[in-house]
């Protein structure tokens, strides 16, 4: 399972043969699940294409903030979370990563000011 597409290809194979000796309820609970695996895939693939770490941690250079001065500017909850959440934001490492928490959103919608 070195390459990418044995991998997919392995696990599409293991998923198949699960849902098949599967209950009815336990098929629909699968098919639910694959539904999400392909969403969040989908919304990171789009994610990654439109936001560019470079330019978020630039923008908050411009504004003349440290990381920490902006945590604070945003009244983001958990001041230590806050910083390492822009910290992987700007590192890239934050790609793909649900926008539901509060600080993400906020940080988002200031870049998006700005």
């Amino acid at each position: 399972m070195g390459d990418p597409q044995s991998s997919i290809d392995f696990c599409l194979a293991e998923i198949k043969n699960i849902y098949g000796s599967a209950s009815p309820e336990k098929q629909s609970l699968i098919i639910g699940k694959l539904e999400l695996v392909v969403e969040e895939i989908n919304r990171s693939h789009s994610l990654s294409t439109t936001f560019d770490h470079v330019r978020a941690r630039k923008i908050r250079e411009e504004a003349g903030l440290s990381k920490r001065e902006l945590v604070g500017k945003l009244g983001l909850n958990g001041s230590k979370t806050a910083y390492i959440l822009i910290t992987d934001y700007e590192k890239g490492a934050r790609i793909g990563t649900p926008k539901k928490n509060e600080n993400s959103q906020r940080y988002l919608s200031w870049l998006k000011e700005q």
